[in-house]
């Protein structure tokens, strides 16, 4: 037995020697360019208070529940510039979130018009549920659920035409803060 087991000791040499498997197709790949958006408005949930503007790059979501519900959602417009047609298009959140140590899970929603934060608005418009991200501390959220829209990519639409978009923090208790600006944040990426 013993022999057996020296004889098989070069052969396990061998397949230790054996190049490692490249793990490039498990990194995302990079996006051409980004869009970001033009406005982030903040909305509250079940209370009759206004939208506000944020007056600047830190966005704050947030829920709590399950009874009272209270909570923040960020409602975002998005112009699509010239120069896209034939690219693809999808939704990205990539950022360093200082609310949940362990991550968290935010519902990607449509807006049927475009966000205000003026007149005393209060509407958030929800359209249709896009998915579900899984946000974690740092780094590139994930789709853990997708029912369509920008949850998936798609062919950008033409120049001058919008997306507007709310996110919505799922779970009983769940925050999500970080800094919206180039490269990090809420963007629609293309290709």
């Amino acid at each position: 037995m013993l022999f057996n087991a020296i004889a098989l000791l070069p052969l396990a040499g061998l397949a230790l020697a054996a190049p490692a498997r490249e793990a490039t197709a498990m990194v995302p790949r990079a996006a051409q360019g980004e869009i970001q958006p033009s406005a982030v408005i903040g909305h509250t949930i079940y209370d009759s208070y206004p939208n506000w503007c944020y007056p600047n790059n830190t966005v704050h979501i947030w829920h709590t529940g399950p009874w009272p519900d209270k909570g923040a959602s960020a409602l975002y417009s998005f112009t699509y510039p010239d120069g896209l047609s034939g690219k693809q298009c999808w939704l990205d959140f990539t950022g360093n979130q200082v609310s949940n140590p362990g991550g968290v899970q935010i519902d990607v929603f449509s807006s049927t018009t475009a966000p205000s934060c003026s007149g005393g608005s209060q509407a958030n418009n929800r359209g249709n549920n896009w998915g579900r991200w899984n946000v974690p501390v740092s780094g590139q959220a994930t789709w853990i659920q997708t029912y369509g829209g920008l949850s998936r990519k798609t062919p950008c639409k033409n120049a001058g035409e919008h997306e507007w978009i709310e996110l919505v923090a799922a779970g009983d208790s769940s925050s999500l803060q970080y800094q919206q600006s180039a490269g990090q944040g809420v963007r629609i990426l293309w290709e």
